[in-house]
């Protein structure tokens, strides 16, 4: 993702701290060393924090006065210490992991195991797969005109010119990819074609159970072969933008007009025994996801989310001639897993709670730029076994520094605020001033010399939690050194 406004570019600030002598040489992918080094003018004793101390101190309660642009903001602080369930920290040096032939060989046979695999890109679609797409695009842009002539007849409709400009656009596009797929149809073949080069082309079918499944295989457009996605699902519609007819869900819904699984994997383990549909058992479910982590060297992952696939079954009805659908019945059926990348049974993407931060004030331009740790793999195992996999953005791990030394909390603490007060209009304070969270975890710092290589460092991070699962105007400091850290600068 792009960065936004230029906002964020601070410099990585330096600062040496009046504090004992920490440091930890790791090697990272690059051959770079990551020397983490502050002189001292203390006395040994008391400049090292230990998990133990953090767990035990009180709530950092504090307030103060800061100068921004608009004026003097008093600024609280009455924040709970939050620490994870580990026994030490560790830095753990990664490189962005690249797509080769070999890896995708090795990744199409975890998961469609023994069936045979055939091309599945543009060039290789079915006339079948293709007719289904040219119909559903003319349905597309039949329900496009019908909202362009809806506006064109509501003129005290806000904004109506643009919307019509977006609408019209969206249809243009729409019957341009047509044209591509009535193109395609003239020389498509019945059938697929075995897959024999896997170098040349990133898209697969082939067969889970009795499932016709798609894999796809995308990379970076920086660093070169990097991967940014592996998608694997079954081609069904609102799973795939080509599908063929099949089903795709437990059969008790199977009648409905529609039926919606609900693959969303949150940061939470649920072990309770309810009530599944699946013939799988949630524990052999799992042991099919980790000896697929295994087979595609993904081993080192931890789990950060499991939870019962829900499903919808609804029909589609009409009240006073409008359309509706009616969610009629939820039940669960299989199981979904969210692994990350992570040391000490603890993922990095989950540490520090980044998918719940609102940054959109920081970026306006951009307000969809985020600066979560994007590197998981999500699962969905039903009857077929493992018949769903998201992949984004995964690293290798290279080397791992275990049990570093931390800076006390109040070293930490006394840097934090240092930062807020010289720096309050990059927190937005005259929009909110308290902050009540203080939480260690793990932040990302790219490697200036090598494209595509990290080091996952100890980081606290101050913040606002606002009570909606939304979190706003974080600060991140490194755990060891005490450097600022802005992740929109590490990504």
């Amino acid at each position: 993702m792009e960065n936004g406004g230029d906002s964020m570019k601070h410099p990585i600030l330096r600062k040496m701290i009046l504090a004992g002598m920490v440091m930890v040489l790791l090697t990272g992918c690059g051959e770079k060393k990551v020397d983490y080094e502050m002189e001292t003018e203390q006395e040994t004793k008391g400049v090292v924090g230990t998990l133990d101390e953090f767990r035990e101190a009180d709530n950092w309660d504090d307030s103060f006065t800061v100068t921004t642009s608009d004026g003097d903001v008093k600024v609280r602080i009455n924040a709970s210490i939050d620490v994870p369930e580990a026994d030490a920290m560790s830095v753990v040096a990664a490189e962005e992991l690249k797509i080769d032939v070999d890896y995708k060989k090795k990744f199409l046979k975890a998961y469609f195991k023994d069936s045979e695999i055939y091309y599945h890109d543009f060039e290789h679609l079915t006339k079948e797969e293709l007719q289904t797409a040219v119909d559903s695009m003319d349905g597309t842009i039949v329900t496009v005109q019908s909202q362009i002539d809806d506006l064109e007849n509501n003129a005290h409709h806000q904004d109506v010119e643009r919307h019509k400009e977006m609408l019209n656009d969206w249809k243009e596009e729409t019957e341009e990819q047509k044209k591509q797929y009535e193109k395609a149809l003239e020389t498509a073949k019945d059938t697929y074609t075995a897959a024999e080069d896997y170098d040349s082309c990133n898209e697969y079918a082939g067969y889970c159970g009795d499932l016709l499944c798609n894999v796809r295989f995308e990379v970076k457009e920086t660093n070169e072969n990097a991967i940014a996605y592996i998608v694997a699902s079954p081609l069904v519609k609102n799973k795939t933008d080509i599908y063929v007819n099949q089903y795709y869900g437990p059969q008790s819904l199977k009648d409905y007009d529609a039926v919606y699984g609900n693959d969303t994997v949150t940061a939470y383990i649920d072990n309770s025994e309810k009530e599944n549909g699946c013939s799988i058992s949630q524990e052999d479910a799992k042991q099919l996801v980790e000896q697929f982590l295994k087979e595609t060297g993904r081993d080192n992952q931890v789990l950060y989310g499991q939870q019962d696939y829900s499903w919808d079954g609804a029909n589609e009805i009409e009240v006073d001639g409008e359309q509706y659908t009616d969610y009629a019945e939820v039940i669960d059926w299989g199981y979904l897993f969210g692994y990350g990348t992570g040391v000490n049974g603890l993922a990095f993407s989950d540490s520090l709670d980044y998918n719940d931060f609102d940054i959109s004030w920081v970026t306006p331009e951009n307000s969809d730029v985020n600066f979560e740790l994007e590197d998981e793999i999500r699962f969905a195992v039903t009857d077929n076994g493992i018949t769903e996999v998201f992949m984004q953005y995964p690293v290798s791990v290279t080397k791992i520094s275990k049990e570093v030394e931390l800076l006390p909390l109040s070293t930490i603490q006394n840097i934090i605020k240092d930062e807020i007060i010289k720096n309050g209009d990059d927190y937005q304070l005259d929009e909110c001033k308290n902050f009540n969270k203080l939480k260690l975890g793990y932040a990302r710092i790219k490697d200036d010399q090598k494209e595509g290589c990290y080091s996952y460092v100890p980081a606290w991070c101050l913040y606002m939690a606002s009570g909606n699962d939304m979190n706003w105007h974080p600060v991140f400091v490194n755990a060891m050194d005490g450097t600022l850290i802005h992740p929109l600068d590490e990504r």
